[in-house]
Protein backbone atom coordinates (compact mmCIF):
# COMPACT_ATOMS: atom_id res chain seq x y z
CA UNK A 1 0.00 0.00 0.00
CA UNK A 2 0.81 3.61 -0.07
CA UNK A 3 2.89 4.85 2.75
CA UNK A 4 1.24 7.06 4.89
CA UNK A 5 0.95 11.04 4.95
CA UNK A 6 -0.88 13.69 4.27
CA UNK A 7 -0.57 16.06 1.20
CA UNK A 8 0.25 19.19 0.53
CA UNK A 9 -27.07 23.82 -3.04
CA UNK A 10 -28.74 24.39 -5.13
CA UNK A 11 -31.69 21.66 -4.43
CA UNK A 12 -31.57 18.18 -3.78
CA UNK A 13 -32.20 16.54 -6.46
CA UNK A 14 -29.72 18.69 -8.84
CA UNK A 15 -26.81 18.04 -6.21
CA UNK A 16 -27.43 14.23 -6.40
CA UNK A 17 -27.70 14.04 -9.92
CA UNK A 18 -24.16 16.14 -10.18
CA UNK A 19 -22.63 13.28 -7.88
CA UNK A 20 -23.65 10.45 -9.77
CA UNK A 21 -22.70 12.00 -12.74
CA UNK A 22 -19.18 12.63 -11.31
CA UNK A 23 -18.93 9.40 -9.90
CA UNK A 24 -20.12 7.54 -13.00
CA UNK A 25 -17.65 9.15 -15.05
CA UNK A 26 -14.82 8.82 -13.06
CA UNK A 27 -15.37 4.85 -13.27
CA UNK A 28 -14.85 4.80 -16.60
CA UNK A 29 -11.69 6.91 -16.72
CA UNK A 30 -10.10 5.26 -13.77
CA UNK A 31 -7.85 2.38 -13.07
CA UNK A 32 -8.42 1.59 -9.15
CA UNK A 33 -5.27 -1.18 -9.45
CA UNK A 34 -3.06 1.67 -11.49
CA UNK A 35 -3.60 3.69 -8.95
CA UNK A 36 -3.08 1.90 -6.11
CA UNK A 37 0.51 0.80 -7.51
CA UNK A 38 1.35 4.04 -8.68
CA UNK A 39 0.76 5.89 -5.29
CA UNK A 40 3.23 7.39 -3.19
CA UNK A 41 1.68 8.39 0.16
CA UNK A 42 -1.49 8.56 1.37
CA UNK A 43 -4.10 9.65 4.47
CA UNK A 44 -6.97 11.78 5.60
CA UNK A 45 -7.81 15.32 4.89
CA UNK A 46 -10.92 17.66 5.22
CA UNK A 47 -11.49 19.37 1.75
CA UNK A 48 -14.25 22.49 1.75
CA UNK A 49 -17.12 22.44 -0.58
CA UNK A 50 -16.83 24.08 -3.60
CA UNK A 51 -21.04 24.74 -3.92
CA UNK A 52 -23.38 27.67 -2.48
CA UNK A 53 -21.93 30.72 -1.03
CA UNK A 54 -18.85 30.16 0.96
CA UNK A 55 -20.33 30.55 4.36
CA UNK A 56 -22.05 27.41 3.74
CA UNK A 57 -19.56 25.39 2.76
CA UNK A 58 -18.46 23.09 4.80
CA UNK A 59 -15.42 20.53 5.36
CA UNK A 60 -15.79 16.84 4.47
CA UNK A 61 -13.25 14.37 5.40
CA UNK A 62 -11.51 12.29 2.75
CA UNK A 63 -9.08 9.88 2.12
CA UNK A 64 -6.30 10.65 -0.40
CA UNK A 65 -4.00 9.03 -2.92
CA UNK A 66 -1.12 10.71 -4.15
CA UNK A 67 -0.28 8.90 -7.50
CA UNK A 68 2.29 10.25 -10.02
CA UNK A 69 0.26 13.74 -11.30
CA UNK A 70 -2.83 13.34 -9.55
CA UNK A 71 -4.42 13.71 -6.31
CA UNK A 72 -7.20 11.41 -6.03
CA UNK A 73 -9.97 11.71 -3.54
CA UNK A 74 -11.87 9.11 -1.54
CA UNK A 75 -15.41 9.11 0.44
CA UNK A 76 -13.45 6.37 2.60
CA UNK A 77 -10.20 4.67 2.65
CA UNK A 78 -11.18 1.35 1.15
CA UNK A 79 -13.33 2.68 -1.74
CA UNK A 80 -12.80 1.61 -5.30
CA UNK A 81 -13.81 4.82 -7.05
CA UNK A 82 -12.93 7.98 -5.94
CA UNK A 83 -15.14 11.08 -5.44
CA UNK A 84 -12.79 12.56 -7.86
CA UNK A 85 -9.38 14.06 -8.37
CA UNK A 86 -7.22 17.14 -8.14
CA UNK A 87 -4.72 17.35 -11.55
CA UNK A 88 -1.56 18.40 -10.12
CA UNK A 89 0.00 18.69 -13.57
CA UNK A 90 -2.62 21.07 -14.01
CA UNK A 91 -2.01 23.05 -10.37
CA UNK A 92 -0.31 26.85 -10.29
CA UNK A 93 -0.24 27.27 -7.28
CA UNK A 94 -0.05 25.64 -3.37
CA UNK A 95 -0.26 27.79 -0.19
CA UNK A 96 -0.61 27.78 3.09
CA UNK A 97 -3.98 29.72 4.32
CA UNK A 98 -3.59 32.85 5.94
CA UNK A 99 -3.05 32.52 10.02
CA UNK A 100 -3.63 28.80 10.09
CA UNK A 101 -0.82 25.97 10.64
CA UNK A 102 -3.46 23.09 9.07
CA UNK A 103 -5.12 24.80 6.31
CA UNK A 104 -3.51 25.37 2.78
CA UNK A 105 -4.93 25.93 -0.91
CA UNK A 106 -4.28 24.10 -4.10
CA UNK A 107 -5.00 26.42 -7.28
CA UNK A 108 -5.88 25.14 -10.50
CA UNK A 109 -7.74 26.56 -13.29
CA UNK A 110 -11.14 25.31 -12.97
CA UNK A 111 -11.06 26.01 -9.10
CA UNK A 112 -9.24 26.71 -5.57
CA UNK A 113 -9.08 23.18 -3.67
CA UNK A 114 -9.48 24.11 0.45
CA UNK A 115 -7.74 21.73 2.72
CA UNK A 116 -6.82 21.17 5.80
CA UNK A 117 -4.48 18.57 7.44
CA UNK A 118 -4.89 16.95 10.59
CA UNK A 119 -1.95 18.60 12.51
CA UNK A 120 0.53 21.40 11.37
CA UNK A 121 3.32 18.85 10.48
CA UNK A 122 1.46 16.89 8.03
CA UNK A 123 1.19 19.69 5.85
CA UNK A 124 5.08 19.63 5.86
CA UNK A 125 4.53 16.11 4.56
Amino acid sequence: GARPCVLRRRNVFGAARAISTRSTTMAHKYDHQRVLAGATCGGWLEKKGDRGPDFMRTYKRRYFLLSGKHMYYYANEGDAVPVDHIDLNAAFGFERARGSDVDFEVHTPDRVYHLRAPTAGEVAD
